[in-house]
């Protein structure tokens, strides 16, 4: 699933509203849920929080361009969702695959950018509150993209029943619905299941790249009778 549809800038739970003028684009505010740091970060326990409004954010290295969504992995950035005038966006573009710039600096925050990101972009119309000329653009790695990967990126959507969806397409074992609350709980506390930074979307990790401590944790959690067979 591309970014596209497991993470659209318009989504239901991000409402925009208009707001300041910034360079002769309409600036607007974006509904996300904050966390340390001014970032935004899935809940450990799978569910959502309240939403406040928060401003869509101007990309200090690339005037022009502005930032409504972003998810990092430490301090690479994975996932961004941007908006500009078409000519920023290839400038932006152009400087980043040349590797002149490898940097991504945002909200205060200076995250590094591959130059192998995938690219997508769409033109608004030209009636959009940005303004006319203005595309959307997407940046993404493979975690985020490539569904055969052992270390997912999910995004937006990222309650417990996705999360579990995910991990049974995902486990090389065969897994019992009723394990669900306890597995993902041990997932996390092992930390293979983790919130991302981010900010304007919800972002957790599903980790399973050493799959020999996977098979080990839920074999152990079966050994000890976490897991039992029955459903209860």
């Amino acid at each position: 699933m591309t970014p596209y549809t497991a993470a659209a800038v318009a989504a239901p739970n991000h409402t925009l509203h208009a707001a300041a003028n910034h360079g002769g684009m309409a600036a607007t505010t974006l509904r996300v849920l904050p966390g340390p740091d001014g970032l935004h970060k899935a809940a450990l326990d799978g569910t959502h929080a309240a939403q406040p409004c928060r401003q869509v954010l101007p990309v200090d290295n690339h005037p022009g361009v502005y930032c409504d969504a972003y998810v990092a992995d430490g301090d690479r950035l994975i996932f961004a969702s941007l908006v500009g005038r078409s000519g920023k966006i290839m400038a932006m573009y152009g400087v980043i695959v040349a590797g002149l710039d490898r940097y991504f600096r945002v909200d205060g925050r200076i995250f590094d950018i591959d130059k192998s990101l995938e690219k997508r972009q769409t033109k608004l119309p030209a009636s959009c509150r940005y303004g006319k000329d203005c595309v959307h653009a997407m940046l993404y790695a493979p975690p985020v993209g490539n569904d055969s990967l052992q270390r997912r990126a999910l995004l937006r959507d990222v309650d417990d029943a996705r999360l579990w969806e995910t991990l049974q397409h995902m486990s090389t074992l065969g897994l019992l619905d009723h394990w669900r609350t306890a597995l993902l709980t041990a997932l996390r506390a092992q930390g293979m299941l983790k919130p991302l930074p981010s900010m304007g979307i919800d972002a957790v990790m599903l980790d399973l790249a050493d799959n020999k401590a996977y098979e080990t944790l839920v074999q152990t959690m079966i050994r000890d009778s976490i897991l039992c067979g029955g459903a209860v």
